[in-house]
């Protein structure tokens, strides 16, 4: 079976180690990047199986990152999850248009559910 690819757009340090630690320990191949504009570029160039996008960056918004990607012909079907502690009503409406398979808060979710979460969208 090949390694499947990951992309993980954080800007938070901790958040970075901890996942890419536990999903490399899944099996995965976890690159990651602190910007929004450097995730579209390497999302765009790489071709992830699965993007873990956090909303608030510090060059643009992690929806703005998104939309970006899925301007892209292969950006349209990418498989995108989001992983932020944004919970507000309106930005879950605007991302719904964004076709994103799930939105995780942080807070809400352990690491090991986030590997369900991600095993279960590449299986």
């Amino acid at each position: 079976m090949d390694q499947k690819h990951i992309l993980l757009v954080e800007d938070d340090a901790i958040v970075i180690e901890s996942i890419v630690y536990t999903l490399e320990k899944a099996g995965y191949s976890v690159e990651h990047t602190v910007s929004g504009k450097l995730g579209v570029e390497i999302a765009l160039k790489s071709r992830p199986n699965l993007i873990i996008a956090d909303l608030l960056l510090p060059d643009m918004n992690g929806a703005e990152m998104i939309a970006e990607i899925r301007m892209n012909p292969w950006g349209k079907n990418a498989k995108i999850i989001v992983l932020t502690n944004l919970d507000e009503a309106q930005m879950k409406i605007k991302l719904s248009s964004l076709n994103i398979l799930r939105y995780l808060l942080k807070v809400d979710n352990s690491l090991a559910k986030i590997t369900e979460v991600v095993n279960d969208i590449l299986k």
